[in-house]
């Protein structure tokens, strides 16, 4: 007997052995679809099986392997336009999501498109310049082919919408949620002036780490306790990184830094249950998953008086001009000196995490392919 169920191609390729943020959105996207009664049936094209377990004994979902062409930026293009097409049309899908940036030009069915941020655009010399061109050029024809682009807050909404104002009527806002792994009522750990301050965030240049580290020793240098807190790294190697990465391990040598690059989630976990305020100001960020983690954690937060960090944050963190060393800086010192300051901020991260969950955004992110395949 045929199934008559709608079928949805969700293209996961991008979820590497090491995921961070725009891997791990699309684990719990798809881990909260699966516990949702829907009337599709779901095919997961992944490249790496490791992650995908948790589909094993779910019914109407089937995960699928595409081949491996080389590795990064060139496995990225084959998958996209070449193997995702394919399969679409194998399996005889109605619908393909590209969980991220951007989707195959040639497709047979209709296609929703996830953008997590343009800093491509707004931050140009933040990203490589393969990268960059390959965005601008494929963004906008993305968009045209597309039934629905999907952001993961209001501010890249506002962004996308700027860029390319063609795409305003089709833009669905479904704002991302804590991570699951995180959901946990930590109590508050003593932690004390000297516990470390944290970043967390690979290596890249719209992370603002360079103006993090000045913010930091000229805290230093303006506090002279015995037991000042050093600075805890949590992130892994990401691009146009030589100069920082150097720098690091000068201050490491120093006792000053230590930097435990990637982190899986246990010791992100382990991490922010021991250290004092975690210092997020990028530049950029489509949504922010450590503002997040962090509150969940009863850690007070650093983060940036702009764009998707200031309304995830939602006036549960200290917020700082993220291209002012000064500002960086003081915020460390107030959080620093100020322990009332510290315990406000902290007690109201734990009651704005909560606000945002993955289940929402899955039943939103539902609520979108029925509009498209049964509504229209």
């Amino acid at each position: 007997m045929t199934d008559k169920r709608k079928h949805i191609l969700l293209d996961a390729t991008v979820v590497n052995s090491k995921p961070t943020g725009v891997g791990r959105s699309i684990l719990e996207i798809i881990s909260n679809l699966s516990q949702i009664e829907t009337p599709f049936r779901f095919t997961v094209a992944v490249s790496d099986l490791a992650f995908f377990d948790f589909l094993e004994d779910k019914t109407n979902w089937n995960v699928v392997q595409v081949k491996h062409c080389g590795s990064g930026f060139l496995h990225r293009l084959f998958t996209t336009h070449l193997e995702i097409p394919k399969l679409a049309k194998k399996l005889d899908v109605d619908l393909v999501h590209f969980m991220t940036i951007p989707a195959s030009l040639h497709l047979s069915c209709q296609s929703i498109l996830t953008v997590h941020d343009i800093a491509f655009h707004l931050f140009p010399n933040t990203v490589d310049l393969m990268r960059r061109i390959y965005y601008r050029a494929t963004l906008g024809l993305s968009i045209r082919n597309a039934s629905a682009i999907i952001t993961n807050s209001k501010t890249t909404a506002t962004e996308l919408s700027e860029l390319h104002p063609e795409a305003k009527d089709i833009i669905e806002v479904t704002t991302f949620g804590l991570p699951q792994w995180a959901e946990t009522d930590f109590p508050e750990s003593m932690r004390n002036n000297s516990a470390p301050l944290l970043f967390v965030g690979s290596l890249e240049p719209r992370k603002n780490l360079d103006r993090i580290l000045d913010a930091y020793l000229q805290f230093r240098k303006s506090n002279q306790d015995s037991e000042l807190p050093v600075l805890t790294i949590a992130g892994g190697r990401g691009w146009l990184d030589n100069k920082l990465v150097k720098r690091i391990e000068i201050l490491e040598s120093e006792k000053l830094v230590t930097w435990f690059g990637y982190c899986t989630p246990d010791k992100l976990m382990e991490l922010y249950k021991s250290s004092s305020a975690l210092l997020f100001p990028s530049l950029h960020e489509g949504f922010g998953f450590p503002i997040l983690e962090a509150m969940a954690s009863n850690l007070p937060v650093i983060t940036s008086n702009r764009g998707a960090m200031k309304e995830v944050a939602g006036g549960a963190a200290l917020l700082v001009d993220p291209e002012s060393t000064d500002s960086i800086a003081q915020a460390i010192e107030q959080l620093y000196i100020n322990r009332a300051l510290s315990e406000k901020i902290t007690k109201l991260g734990a009651i704005r995490c909560k606000e945002l969950n993955w289940l929402k955004t899955a039943n939103e992110t539902l609520d979108i392919y029925k509009r498209i395949l049964i509504l229209r």
